[in-house]
């Protein structure tokens, strides 16, 4: 089954976190990329793959790789080695993205 085939069978419930997810991570006196910024880490503290992969997709063309980069720092400092293997694991999955975003064919589509 997948997410969306999920959310059919529990509305109401799911509905709310996307409802929830939605209002928190829009832009307020907070800026909405720092916002992804602190979700990813927080996904990222939570061994949360999906969440991680959700989060950076919804970051893209938000925050720089140096924003990134940094934002992973503070992660592997209060995470230690276990935040580093999963701070490398998000490195590598956003490079992937932006990487295969840049060899669209059809890039404005």
């Amino acid at each position: 089954m997948n997410l969306k085939e999920w959310r059919k069978l529990l509305p109401e419930v799911t509905g709310g976190l996307v409802r929830m997810r939605k209002k928190a991570l829009n832009d307020g006196t907070i800026d909405s990329k720092y916002k992804l910024l602190i979700a990813i880490s927080l996904a990222i503290s939570q061994k949360c793959e999906p969440c991680i992969i959700s989060y950076l997709e919804k970051a893209q063309g938000k925050i720089t790789d140096e924003e990134l980069k940094e934002t992973l720092e503070v992660v592997i400092m209060f995470l230690g080695c276990v935040g580093e293997q999963w701070a490398k694991k998000t490195w590598d999955y956003w490079k992937k993205l932006v990487n295969d975003d840049k060899n669209s064919c059809c890039e404005g589509e």
